[in-house]
C-alpha cells in the first residue's frame, strides 16, 4: 500500500474559477489510453481516416515508443529499443496536435487556448472516429491535463508571493533558487481519480523574467464508467476540479498577470 503524509492545514473557502482575457494555458490534453483488439495493426489506425480528416490534419509523423532496460549483476548492462507506436497529426490551423496511438487516443489544444466549449467537441468528434474504427475492448485511463506557464516579470521573485503550493526552503539555507522541481499526487476521492501538481522553473519568455510552469493533471485507471455520456460526464468534471486546483495554487499577484 502506498504510503500517506496528511499535512493539517487551515481549509480557506474555494475561489471560483475564472476566465482569464490572457490565460496562461499552454498546451490542454484530453487523452483516453484503451486496449484495442489483440490483431490491430498499423495499417488498421489509419484505415479510417478520410479525405476530410486529412484536410483538416494534414501533417503526419511516425510515433515511437521508447522502452530501456538496465541490469545488475556481474557485468552492468543498459539497452533500449523503440517501436512505431502510431501516428502524430498536425491541424491545418496548427492549434491542435492529434495523438492516434496503438494504446489510445490524445488531443492537445496549443496557445492561445479557447475555451473548453470548443476543444471538447473536437477531442469527442475524434474520439468517435478513433472508437469506431478501431473498436477498443476497454477503457483503462482518462485524463484531462492542463500545462500553464506563468512569466513573472521580474527575474528574481518570491515564489511564495505567487504560488500557495511550491517547496519550500529552510530559512537556514541560501534563498536564490536557479531550478526546482516539484511534483505531488492528491487522491480525489469523489471523481475515484487522482489530481498530480507539477511545479518547475523552465527558461524565462523574455529578459528580465521568471518562468514557472504549473501542470495540472487529473487522471482515472480503476472503475471507470463504460457508456460513451458517461466518459465525457467524468472528463468535464475533471477539467472542472483542475480550474480550482489552479486557482489554490496561485495568489492574487498572480491573477492580476493574467489581465
Amino acid at each position: 500500500m502506498a504510503s500517506q503524509v496528511t499535512k493539517k492545514r487551515k481549509r480557506r473557502g474555494a475561489v471560483a474559477p475564472t476566465p482569464y482575457p490572457n490565460a496562461p494555458i499552454k498546451e490542454a490534453i484530453i487523452d483516453i489510453r484503451v486496449k484495442l483488439p489483440d490483431t490491430t495493426t498499423l495499417a488498421d489506425l489509419t484505415h479510417g481516416l478520410d479525405s476530410s480528416f486529412q484536410e483538416a490534419y494534414p501533417s503526419r509523423s511516425d510515433l515511437f515508443l521508447f522502452k530501456g532496460h538496465f541490469s545488475a549483476g556481474t557485468q552492468v548492462a543498459a539497452t533500449a529499443s523503440q517501436t512505431q507506436g502510431g501516428y502524430r497529426f498536425i491541424s491545418k490551423d496548427k492549434i491542435h496536435v492529434l495523438q492516434w496511438k496503438l494504446d489510445g487516443f490524445t488531443l492537445s489544444r496549443l496557445a492561445p487556448y479557447d475555451r473548453w466549449d470548443t476543444f471538447q467537441p473536437e477531442a469527442r468528434r475524434l474520439w468517435d472516429l478513433y472508437r469506431s474504427t478501431l473498436l477498443p475492448t476497454a477503457v483503462i485511463r482518462v485524463a484531462v491535463r492542463y500545462i500553464n506557464q506563468i512569466n513573472i516579470p521580474h527575474s528574481s521573485v518570491e515564489l511564495k508571493d505567487y504560488f500557495r503550493t511550491g517547496p519550500e526552503i529552510s530559512p537556514d539555507l541560501e534563498q536564490r533558487v536557479e531550478a526546482c522541481f516539484m511534483q505531488v499526487q492528491i487522491p480525489q476521492d469523489d471523481l475515484k481519480a487522482k489530481l498530480s501538481i507539477t511545479q518547475t522553473l523552465v527558461p524565462p519568455s523574455a529578459p528580465e523574467t521568471a518562468s514557472v510552469l504549473l501542470d495540472i493533471d487529473i487522471f482515472r485507471t480503476e472503475d471507470l464508467p463504460t457508456t460513451e455520456e458517461d466518459i465525457w460526464s467524468m472528463l468535464g468534471k475533471f477539467r472542472k476540479r483542475k480550474n480550482q486546483a489552479f486557482e489554490a495554487c496561485i495568489t492574487k499577484k498572480t491573477r492580476r498577470l493574467f489581465y
